[in-house]
């Protein structure tokens, strides 16, 4: 907040707080307390406040705004963008959202349940009922294991506990290099 915007919106505590005694140090006093915080989410706070109470501290007008922020947050939810967005972009997008709603800004409304944004795709959500099943792509685990008997499509398992490999046996690759 400007130091403009704190002349405004001192004059408004005032006027919220007529039978609060304020001096001369009071203004420059409370802005050091309330100078990080939007006005716009200060002058709400101090509205709600002065509803509850004849006087106020900075102290109560912060709770205020930390309470108003969590009531804005309980019907939030993130609205993706790009569907390809990286891990970085994905956390800058949210922390946009989140400050927009706890600034008083409502976001647009989701679409309705079914009519998706972006169409689910079969392969996302399983087979439906007498699909066929998927073949395995032409690698290594698209043939059966000679060494530890894994089916096609399956990871490899290990002799000592039976555990799934990263990789393929070498006997496997070698049968599939020769196929």
């Amino acid at each position: 907040m400007i130091q403009q915007e704190w002349v405004v919106l001192f004059r408004y505590i005032r006027a919220m707080y007529p039978q609060q005694k304020f001096d001369e140090y009071t203004p420059d006093a409370w802005y050091e307390v309330l100078a990080g915080y939007d006005a716009q989410a200060v002058r709400t706070a101090v509205a709600a406040c002065a509803a509850k109470k004849p006087f106020v501290a900075p102290a109560e007008i912060i709770a205020q705004i930390a309470a108003n922020a969590a009531n804005c947050m309980t019907d939030f939810q993130y609205e993706p963008g790009d569907p390809d967005e990286t891990a970085r972009q994905y956390l800058a997008r949210r922390r946009q959202q989140i400050a927009a709603v706890t600034a008083g800004q409502r976001p647009a409304a989701l679409p309705a349940l079914g009519a998706s944004p972006r169409p689910l795709e079969l392969a996302s959500i399983g087979r439906l009922p007498g699909a066929p099943a998927p073949q395995p792509a032409n690698t290594p685990r698209s043939i059966r294991c000679p060494r530890c008997g894994a089916d096609p499509g399956k990871p490899c398992k290990t002799t000592f506990r039976g555990k799934p490999m990263v990789d393929v046996h070498p006997a496997r690759h070698d049968n599939w290099k020769a196929a």
